[in-house]
């Protein structure tokens, strides 16, 4: 997960009266099924999160799941995980506008370039050979400033 923060077990709740039983799948194919029963009078029961994870592989766990019969504590680990996991969203980067870039440099829009480089891991590279070209129309401050954003020299010696 993103924010290093992993969870060893997850509760599974029964939202439904009388008994319910599960067959959970490991999602990394680890281990073979674990079948989970909740008697009538048994809501909660603990499950390793290999297991709680594995709802996602099989569709009618999936489907059972999502119309309510169970759910997952604590929620909100337990879906950025799946989200990660199930339906990563690819890293998308937009197209950067070389001119505007330069704009940005020239007239020394830190929290511009500060955004762009946040947001687009591509415009660091763009960046970086923009203000190498146009390094003599850039200010020793936003020179020095843009070193420190980036993590890299960008006054080269010998050009």
């Amino acid at each position: 997960m993103t924010d290093k923060q992993t969870v060893g077990f997850y509760d599974l709740i029964k939202n439904c009266k009388g008994g319910l039983v599960l067959n959970l799948p490991a999602f990394d194919s680890s281990s073979i099924n674990r079948r989970v029963e909740f008697k009538w009078n048994v809501d909660k029961i603990r499950v390793p999160r290999v297991y709680a994870l594995g709802i996602f592989v099989d569709g009618t766990l999936e489907r059972m799941y999502k119309e309510g019969m169970f759910r997952v504590e604590p929620a909100n680990i337990f879906e950025k995980e799946v989200a990660e996991i199930f339906f990563p969203v690819e890293n998308k980067t937009e197209v950067i506008d070389t001119e505007k870039l330069k704009d940005y440099l020239l007239k020394g829009n830190r929290t511009k370039i500060k955004e762009l480089i946040t947001n687009n891991p591509v415009a660091r590279d763009n960046i970086i050979l923009l203000v190498r070209e146009n390094i003599g129309d850039l200010s020793t401050s936003m020179i020095k400033d843009l070193e420190k954003i980036l993590d890299v020299e960008l006054v080269v010696e010998d050009e």
